[in-house]
C-alpha cells in the first residue's frame, strides 16, 4: 500500500485520494491542495471534488 493512500476499512482494499479542482469563471482550472485555507474563490468559480 502506498503511504499516501487511505487505508481500507474492515479488510477492504486501500482507497484512492480525493482531488479538488477549482474551475474559474474564465474557464481556467486550478488544482487545490489538501488542507489549504488560503485559496481565493471569486463569484462564478466552481469547486469540483473528484473521488
Amino acid at each position: 500500500m502506498a503511504r499516501d493512500q487511505p487505508w481500507g476499512v474492515n479488510g477492504g482494499e486501500p482507497g484512492k485520494r480525493a482531488r479538488k479542482v477549482i474551475e474559474r469563471a474564465d474557464g481556467t482550472t486550478e488544482i487545490v491542495g489538501n488542507k489549504v485555507d488560503d485559496v481565493e474563490v471569486r463569484e462564478g468559480d466552481q469547486l469540483h471534488s473528484i473521488i
